[in-house]
Parts: C-alpha cells; structure tokens; sequence
C-alpha cells in the first residue's frame, strides 16, 4: 500500500491500494507498497495523484472486463482435436498475451505520470527507494 500524508500533517492512510491492482509492477522492479508519504508531496501533487490513481483503476477494470468478455477464446475447441493446433494455440496465445501487455502499458502510463508530478528531489528519493536497478544507473 502507498501511503500519503495528508494536508493536516498526520500520516493519515490516503490509500493507493495498488498491489491488487498492479500485478505486474515486480516486472520492473518497482515497488508498488512504497511509503509515499517520504515525498512529502504538497496538496496540488496529492489531488493529481489521487485524480490519475482513479482513472488508473477504471483503465485497470475496463481492460479486465475487456478480458473476461473475450474469456472463451477457443481453448475448449483446442483441446478437443486430436490432432494438436499450432496455429490456433498461436491465437489463444496471441491473445493472452496481448492482454498482459495493455495491463503492463496501463501500468507504465500511471508510473510515468506519477514520476512527472514529482520535482527532481522527489524523483531521486523515488528512484533510490521505490525502484530497483534494472537499467544499471547505479
């Protein structure tokens, strides 16, 4: 879970449940439970980044009811040949896959805009202590 404070100065919990909704965020070495409240983000940064947390949720649940509309994607037909089809396991394939990457893509959108609120202090503490080294900056 993320964690920001609020403008009263507790460390209230202004939750960014983003671990049950960002599966593949361990792709990339980013920790989506960071304490955020390490940012110190002002009040403008914390309205964009709960307004851009939103509409990152409906983008996650459009995808995944795009997903399970599609559901049946032959795989029962598959399995019920004799002879195995490359060609259509290519298509069930194809299509689960294409599915993993509009998540992944949704997912690097919202890091991106994330990391564009921030100012450049807030960048480095972000990079040190949320993201791992998976390009060899360090």
């Amino acid at each position: 879970m993320i964690f920001l404070r609020t403008r009263h100065g507790c460390a209230a919990l202004t939750a960014l449940c983003l671990s049950a909704i960002m599966p593949s965020a361990a792709a990339f070495d980013i920790r989506p439970n960071c304490d955020l409240r390490m940012l110190e983000l002002n009040a403008k940064q914390r309205e964009r980044l709960q307004l851009r947390r939103q509409q990152y949720k409906d983008q996650m649940r459009q995808i995944q009811a795009d997903n399970r509309r599609r559901k049946d994607v032959g795989l029962h037909a598959l399995l019920a040949k004799p002879p195995f089809d490359r060609h259509q396991a290519g298509k069930i394939a194809q299509e689960r896959y294409t599915d993993d990457i509009k998540l992944t893509v949704a997912e690097l959108n919202f890091y991106h805009d994330l990391f564009q609120m921030l100012d450049q202090r807030q960048r480095e503490l972000w990079l040190d202590k949320c993201v791992g080294d998976t390009d060899g900056r360090r």
